[in-house]
């Protein structure tokens, strides 16, 4: 996914349409400890280039599966995503460069956005839909909220003694 400045010129009204399905390999995902897989990413959007400015527009669309812990079992839990950006690119160096991406040696690489937009898409937590059985141990277990809500509560020691009290009504 890398175009260069000679590619916008020769592109009609300067614009390039792309559909193209990538393999990102684990490496990408050294600091992203949830991220265990990735599936069917297909990348798609338009680059066009304002020779004006000097500044290629993107707009974007990501989507595809990760591959989570699931956050209750640590078991594989497969997470469709998609996700839409506009990105700004440019060949030289502007004054307002806070939300411009800089190309290295008139070469666009769209890689690394893809790679972070795909970052922001991990959820904070996941749980298996098909998970039956919670993890527990010794004095302690996981329970789902439903089954929470149904388990007969111990009534406190402290507040025994109101059961003997009858209440007129």
């Amino acid at each position: 996914m890398k175009w260069s400045k000679i590619d916008f010129l020769n592109a009609k009204n300067h614009t390039i349409v792309f559909d193209e399905s990538i393999v990102i390999q684990k490496d990408f995902f050294k600091k992203e400890h949830q991220i265990r897989d990735l599936k069917n990413i297909n990348v798609s959007g338009t680059l066009r280039y304002d020779m004006d400015e000097e500044l290629i527009h993107c707009d974007i669309e990501i989507e595809g599966t990760m591959i989570l812990p699931c956050s209750l079992t640590l078991e594989d839990v497969e997470y469709d995503f998609t996700t839409e950006s506009y990105e700004t690119f440019s060949f030289v160096k502007h004054e307002r460069m806070e939300d411009i991406h800089y190309c290295n040696k008139n070469q666009l690489e769209l890689l690394q956005v893809v790679i972070q937009l795909i970052s922001m898409e991990v959820p904070l937590r996941i749980v298996k839909e098909t998970t039956n059985a919670y993890p527990k141990g010794e004095g302690w277990e996981v329970t789902s909220e439903e089954a929470y809500r149904k388990a007969e509560k111990p009534l406190d020691p402290r507040l025994a003694k109101f059961k003997e009290y009858k209440f007129n009504k």
